[in-house]
């Protein structure tokens, strides 16, 4: 597990619009699911006092209540997920090549390093409403290094195991890596409401992950096929 897995995963949770409430509408009638909405009471000119039923189990402590977002355009809050899997596309095709040149196991601590960094900010970051441009740039950097870490992460690890368990640990990633979209919804539902506890627990194991690789030799395979034998050993 890595940082990116509690923010990436998190997004929908992180963006997720609170339960309002409305003067004089009445909850669950036409007026409410009509005009008790960001589109309509955001407008000045349609005068609707607005407050937020904290009580609601949709009303989460996130980026959303933390930055004031409730009447920004849909194009800037979707801007979050767009700039992750801009820079995934990116980083896919710039990391790899690069990892097969200079060392598998440096590139993929660097971009573990750098996940961690942009987690850590994410964080702390003040909640002025301008920094929002900030945060889409951390997602950006995010996807860049994801892009990277993933297919350098699954090929050190087959590098590292027997060719008959390769299937095995490849199951086993999948299936660990997307679990986490299930622990995040228990956190979120049964445990706790504030979206800084998630990051700092992907930061730890981030942590831990970056120790493991700093430890950890370069991938003989690699070494091998860069004529080092003598590093193989």
């Amino acid at each position: 597990m890595n940082a990116r897995y509690y923010v990436i995963y998190s997004l929908g949770y992180m963006t997720l619009y609170p339960k309002f409430v409305c003067a004089g509408i009445i909850e669950g009638s036409d007026d409410y699911s009509e005009h008790c909405k960001p589109s309509y009471f955001c407008e000045a000119t349609n005068k609707i006092d607005w407050t937020i039923d904290w009580n609601a189990p949709t009303s989460l402590t996130n980026l959303m209540s933390k930055y004031k977002m409730y009447c920004d355009s849909s194009l800037l809050i979707g801007a979050f997920g767009s700039a992750y899997f801009a820079g995934y596309s990116l980083g896919s095709i710039i990391i790899p090549p690069i990892s097969d040149k200079k060392g598998r196991k440096y590139v993929f601590l660097a971009c573990h390093f750098v996940q961690a960094i942009t987690a850590i900010i994410l964080i702390v970051l003040p909640s002025a409403h301008s920094y929002i441009y900030v945060i889409i740039f951390l997602f950006l950097i995010t996807g860049m290094t994801s892009g990277g870490l993933a297919p350098i992460g699954f090929i050190m690890m087959c590098d590292f195991a027997q060719k008959k368990h390769r299937f095995v640990l490849g199951t086993i990633k999948s299936f660990s890596e997307h679990t986490v979209y299930i622990l995040l919804t228990v956190y979120f539902k049964h445990m706790d409401k504030d979206w800084v506890i998630p990051e700092i627990f992907g930061i730890v194991t981030g942590s831990i992950a970056i120790i493991w690789v700093m430890i950890a030799p370069e991938s003989a395979k690699w070494l091998f096929e860069k004529e080092m034998y003598h590093e193989c050993l």
